[in-house]
């Protein structure tokens, strides 16, 4: 990687600067610092299994502080206290985080990426064998065979009556089970036990909703889809009135809006046209928000909509009817290798002042703030399929832990650099540590960072995080 230089023009916020932060970490740092950047990683699903919590955690620490300058040891100490104590209170809530088999089978699935991908595709196509216990049993066999007790089953289906109809009916059961630990329901009523439940525990745990399903195909599947939002948000808020709050100053209530379903004309060739009709849905669903006091957080996509979703986001927040607006999100996907320049992007709209424009003609924020919640990202498996089918620089990075570090820049940048309010979306050990040691070394009130994972991951750690910090799901 010597001499890798990646610099950037960014439109947006009328700049041009080279990135030169990643590339510093294998470049720059002598060997046993770059080994120390790239030693991040998550740490085992099981935490019972530790023979100790700071021995679990020893192996994840030494990431550096993730700007590709020298790693900070300060910081670095701070993160392996943190995460320490993290996981000597998550200990506690192991069992209650226990999923039985179903912890079991993803650990496989972790562990071995031939059976992740087989029962990924066999989950895929079960929708369209029906109930037809014999076809079932027989993709079981041709998939999982070599696998799981289901497939040990299927493969001796034909010689034993009524093992089709079994192996069939456990793989259902099975899918239907994992489906359950991570999807919170299939409308807001039957969510609500969930919700209510975490609500209520001694430390609550908030939730963020989201729909899924969001993308549409016409005008009117987008009017349909933009009402959706607006009766979830008025549904939250009759269940939280009063514009309830955190200890941190959250509002209680959060829906996660994608913007392609607010459109069925997302085309970063016609920005323009774009522009009009998301922005015209988007209006809507945050003035039903403000009314009845739901935090809106605007969820990413694809890296080819990325830029033009940024743009839609500020320049509808640069109105003179949202530019005061705090309770807004958009989200940072650090896999994608412009993350650094989205990030400074959104730093240098909330510090200009709120009479200087851009080239694009939008107004500063004047320092007021938006909340930026910093993930991994998704999409990985498109952006690089697609990017390598049509000759396209793929933008996404091909190594995890340069995804790592570029989550620890970006936490790093906003903290720093504005008065962005942060929200640390993973269930990652070592980047939580991280996100409360940098919180604790810079002096940030709880208002400044707040955490979050995927519902149904890491649950010990979250239940352990939430006796401190503002913890919420993605629900």
């Amino acid at each position: 990687m010597a001499g890798v230089r990646v610099c950037v023009e960014d439109p947006v916020a009328g700049m041009s600067r080279c990135d030169e932060e990643a590339a510093a970490v294998a470049q720059e740092s002598a060997p046993a610092d770059r080994d120390r950047y790239f030693s991040v990683a998550p740490i085992s699903m099981s935490l019972a299994a530790s023979s100790a919590p700071s021995e679990a955690f020893a192996h994840l620490v030494g990431g550096g502080d993730g700007t590709g300058m020298p790693p900070d040891d300060a910081l670095e100490a701070l993160v392996f206290e943190e995460g320490t104590a993290l996981l000597e209170r998550a200990r506690r809530y192991a069992k209650e985080a226990d999923h039985g088999w179903v912890d079991t089978i993803m650990a496989m699935a972790a562990r071995d990426p031939e059976f992740r991908t087989k029962l990924l595709l066999l989950t895929d196509l079960l929708p369209s064998l029906g109930n037809d216990s014999a076809a079932i049993s027989d993709h079981i066999r041709q998939y999982l065979s070599d696998h799981t007790i289901m497939g040990t089953l299927a493969a001796f289906a034909d010689t034993v009556p009524g093992l089709r109809q079994l192996s069939a009916w456990m793989f259902r059961q099975g899918v239907d089970l994992m489906a359950s630990r991570f999807l919170g329901g299939d409308d807001l009523a039957s969510a609500a036990p969930r919700l209510q439940a975490m609500s209520e525990r001694e430390h609550p745990v908030y939730a963020t909703i989201a729909v899924l399903g969001e993308e549409v195909q016409s005008t009117t599947e987008a009017e349909e889809h933009t009402r959706h939002y607006e009766e979830l948000i008025e549904a939250l808020g009759a269940a939280h009135p009063g514009h309830q709050r955190t200890k941190g100053g959250k509002l209680v209530s959060e829906v996660s809006v994608k913007f392609s379903g607010l459109t069925d004309h997302f085309d970063a060739i016609d920005p323009e046209g774009t522009f009009e009709t998301v922005a015209a849905n988007f209006r809507r669903v945050l003035r039903r928000a403000v009314a009845n006091g739901v935090h809106i957080t605007v969820d990413m996509e694809q890296f080819a909509r990325a830029e033009l979703s940024y743009y839609i986001f500020m320049r509808v927040l640069s109105e003179p009817e949202f530019q005061d607006l705090q309770d807004i999100e958009i989200v940072l996907q650090s896999n994608l290798r412009d993350s650094g320049r989205y990030a400074q992007t959104l730093i240098h709209w909330v510090n200009r002042p709120r009479g200087e424009l851009n080239i694009d003609g939008i107004p500063g924020r004047g320092s007021v703030p938006i909340h930026v919640r910093v993930v991994k990202g998704a999409y990985w498996d498109f952006e690089t399929t697609t990017s390598t089918q049509q000759g396209w620089p793929i933008p996404v990075y091909l190594d995890k832990r340069e995804t790592d570090v570029r989550f620890e820049s970006n936490l790093r940048r906003l903290l720093e650099g504005s008065p962005i309010r942060v929200s640390v979306g993973s269930h990652s050990p070592r980047s939580i540590a991280f996100a409360l040691a940098l919180k604790r070394q810079l002096g940030l009130t709880s208002g400044r960072v707040s955490f979050e994972t995927l519902f149904g991951m890491e649950e010990d750690v979250l239940y352990a995080l939430a006796e401190e910090e503002e913890a919420r799901v993605y629900f």
